[in-house]
């Protein structure tokens, strides 16, 4: 019974990417200046929630985790992501809302990588 539960939890509410997929969209109504610090705290408590209440999500494409993308990050662009992704976007855009503009863009190649890690 409980799983059957969860099962349909997760399938009204969506996924992660469901999520970053309206924050893309309005990024004011959850974000205060296109803030990716911001953004990377909602995700780690997005990550808590799932892990407290021993939920799984099943998404489209690669599944998403602040530590993995943040070392797929490190792997791919050479980034340092020892203080997280979103400082690392920072550093590397200069700006906010050019940071968050990156984030989307490196998000999505990211999310549609071959399964053996290829982009």
């Amino acid at each position: 019974m409980e799983a059957a539960l969860s099962a349909r939890v997760m399938a009204k509410r969506g996924d992660v990417y469901d999520l970053l997929a309206q924050i893309r969209e309005r990024p004011a109504m959850f974000l205060e200046d296109h803030s990716l610090v911001e953004l990377e705290k909602m995700l780690q408590g997005y990550e808590a929630c799932l892990w407290a209440h021993d939920l799984e999500e099943d998404p489209e494409g690669t599944p998403f985790h602040t530590a993995v993308f943040s070392d797929w990050l490190a792997e791919t662009e050479g980034w340092a992501t020892d203080c997280g992704f979103a400082h690392a976007f920072l550093h590397e855009a200069g700006d906010p809302k050019a940071a968050f503009a990156r984030f989307f863009e490196l998000l999505d190649r990211y999310r549609f990588q071959d399964v053996d890690g290829a982009s």
